[in-house]
């Protein structure tokens, strides 16, 4: 059963009451505040919703926590520690239900439980259905048109009656939207004044107060979401996106908006930084033709909103461009009080630039898109020749590698990924054939290797249960060197690109850090569905995948690395770019290509167009040698040298690679003291 059904069932199977303890008044101790476990009166605050199995704690809520309510995988989790996945997995046991690890979407799998969760209740009746205020904003135009003082405090602000009416702003004598459509209960005490109704979806608003003696507190509220108002949405965006504009100012609160609006533009307001993502959503599903003009706050968030509108205005292809319309003020509204002329013509300047204009580039973009890609940097690969060569790590871009079979591909990428993360970096990496207990129990041993190689111990080995103390050993230092910065999804037969776009999106905004992503590998890749609804065949799919994953790359600058096959007739001549499978793509769309082959490559025998025969023996001989003698050739890399070597001894049972200074084919000693042999044995595959 998958992820995104398996919750519901879960959530009603699985009694929260067995992971509480009951108080008096068939309440129960809160196990995240402890009311009811000390105190006089051993009275709890925590209710159980049998109808729903979900709970609240009111002492949590009265005390303004994030966390009050919630449902029986959040009880759970507080008992035992365990991530989200881990305790859905041991609950679904319970429920008698097995989830299904392969994914239906990025979005099921990835969500935090915080966005899964359903509301709970603050009594026993049902939620209210989300309100529909349409009526209540067409009352305060009415009344604001009929409104004396409500008026002069916008023409005040610099808004004329119009304006506002156009933005369907309105006006309430009496408002206390924090008790609408019902009451927030006892930590709320009611503040009704004369307040300005500024609507951002038929069930949000801002209600704004226009009594100069009303607390700081009490200025501006929203109607309450826990009884069925609905979230903030975006100020303005229909009267905006309604016509056929060439631009629109989108800034952070509604005065600012309206203040552009009454210089001339069209302009919606967020209403909140964290709401960009809202933005970007909207305008997936309705894409427009304007240049997206950025004029939030210069603070934290106005800059963390900015990026995020950034990557996914870029993602979507909308053009866009950065403008300071404050001049000398706090604000645009404060320079439109203070300049009706300045301000006009600060925002009629911006109408006028070319979004792509390089002199625009320089003045407004290039700073800020160099100290991104400073605090990016680079990434230390662990591996010291190719960190050498690279100058130091490696930069945001695609990276294609490809290897003949036995070659130890996917050994090389997880000791990459594992070095990466060892120096810093988050690591994400779709296995598409291997399982993660493969994928662990190769780190494992290649761990053992580095502690021990006496005693090192294999990968299979591991996976049939051994016992050996250094296993435990390698565990804890794996941990202690990685961290969390290593995440390895199963992602099976039926993953596409859309599938990883989404997941690294979701990683991206839950944690802020810029993974490097590996897909292993890109021919495996499930084929998407044309118009037609024909599949995509193998190639259509693999060069498809290629620009997806650019424009990911693009959009968050990350390091994408991907496995490619190759072409049986690859298997005896040097990699270039012919050898890639079903594509023709690789030579453009990819920054960095690399193949993965046998030193023996470049013995002499392997440039006499003859001698098939004695090739494919060298090569099997090659292939069975341990340690295996490979090198990893760069054939193109985007802004430095484009071709270099790297050579490596490949230990496969302990799935490693052994950093060389150059090529030992030549020179090498068919005898050689194995770790953990003690003794001179020919190396296999060898001519004694």
């Amino acid at each position: 059963m998958l992820l995104k059904d398996a919750l519901p069932i879960i959530r009603q199977a699985v009694d929260c009451k067995q992971f509480l303890k009951a108080s008096k008044s068939h309440l129960y101790v809160c196990p995240f505040c402890g009311s009811g476990e000390n105190g006089k009166n051993n009275t709890g605050a925590l209710k159980v919703y049998e109808k729903t199995n979900t709970w609240t704690c009111f002492a949590c809520k009265s005390l303004q926590r994030d966390k009050y309510s919630g449902d029986v995988i959040d009880l759970y989790r507080h008992e035992t520690g365990k991530d989200f996945m881990d305790a859905v997995e041991d609950l679904a046991q319970m429920a008698g239900i097995t989830i299904d690890r392969g994914h239906s979407s990025a979005r099921d799998d990835f969500t935090p439980y915080e966005e899964t969760q359903p509301a709970a209740p603050l009594d026993p009746d049902p939620i209210a259905p989300q309100a529909d205020y349409t009526q209540y904003y067409r009352q305060c135009m009415q009344a604001l048109r009929e409104s004396a003082p409500a008026q002069a405090y916008l023409q005040a602000r610099g808004f004329s009656l119009d304006l506002a009416i156009s933005y369907g702003i309105g006006f309430d004598p009496q408002a206390d939207p924090a008790s609408a459509p019902g009451a927030m209960g006892d930590a709320y005490r009611p503040h009704p004044c004369p307040r300005i109704i500024i609507p951002t979806t038929p069930s949000h608003y801002v209600a704004r107060s226009i009594d100069p003696d009303t607390p700081e507190r009490y200025k501006k509220l929203n109607p309450n979401r826990d009884r069925g108002a609905g979230e903030p949405g975006i100020f303005g965006a229909k009267k905006a996106f309604s016509g056929d504009n060439e631009n629109i100012f989108v800034c952070e609160g509604w005065a600012d908006a309206l203040s552009v609006a009454a210089a001339g533009q069209p302009a919606i307001a967020l209403n909140s930084a964290s709401n960009a993502d809202k933005l970007i959503k909207q305008l997936e599903e309705r894409p427009t033709q304007a240049t997206m003009v950025l004029c939030l706050d210069n603070d934290a968030a106005g800059k963390a909103a900015t990026e995020a509108l950034k990557e996914g205005l870029k993602r979507l292809n909308i053009p866009f461009l950065m403008a300071n319309i404050c001049g000398p003020y706090k604000d645009p509204n404060e320079f439109l009080c203070a300049d009706q002329e300045g301000f006009a013509g600060a925002v009629a300047r911006v109408t006028t630039a070319k979004p792509d204009n390089v002199s625009l580039y320089l003045n407004t973009f290039m700073a800020d898109d160099l100290a991104r890609r400073q605090k990016i940097g680079k990434k230390a690969t662990g591996f010291p020749n190719l960190d050498n060569v690279i100058g130091g790590g490696l930069r945001p871009g695609l990276i294609l590698l490809g290897a003949i079979s036995s070659l130890g591909k996917t050994t090389f990428c997880s000791q990459l990924a594992d070095g990466l993360a060892r120096n810093g970096s988050d690591v994400i990496y779709f296995s598409l054939e291997q399982s993660r207990l493969e994928m662990v129990s190769k780190s494992l041993s290649r761990q053992t290797y580095q502690i021990d190689p006496d005693n090192a111990v294999t990968g299979s080995q591991i996976m049939d249960g051994c016992k050996a103390p250094i296993i435990g050993e390698a565990m804890r230092q794996y941990i202690e060197q990685v961290g969390d910065r290593v995440s390895i999804i199963e992602a099976g037969f039926n993953c596409d690109t859309q599938y990883i776009t989404d997941y690294v999106r979701n990683y991206y905004r839950k944690t802020g850090k810029r993974p490097v992503v590996f897909i292993d590998y890109l021919q495996v890749l499930k084929p998407g569905e044309l118009p037609n609804g024909r599949k995509q065949d193998k190639r259509e799919t693999v060069e498809e995948c290629l620009t997806q994953l650019v424009l990911l790359k693009r959009e968050l600058d990350l390091t994408i690395l991907a496995i490619v096959s190759l072409n049986r007739n690859n298997y005896l001549q040097p990699f270039d770019f012919e050898s890639i499978k079903e594509t023709g793509l690789a030579e453009y769309s990819a920054d960095v290509v690399w193949g993965l082959q046998l030193q023996a490559l470049e013995d002499p025998l392997f440039q006499d167009k003859e001698k098939i025969k004695d090739k494919r023996d060298k090569i099997r001989a090659e292939k069975g040698a341990i340690p295996r003698k490979v090198k990893l050739s760069s054939i193109k890399h985007r802004g430095q040298q484009a071709v270099y070597d790297c050579y490596f001894e490949y230990m496969p049972q302990y799935d490693i690679f052994i950093p060389k200074d150059g090529p030992t084919w030549q020179q090498q000693d068919n005898t050689k003291t194995y770790p953990g042999k003690g003794r001179k044995t020919a190396r296999p595959g060898s001519r004694n």
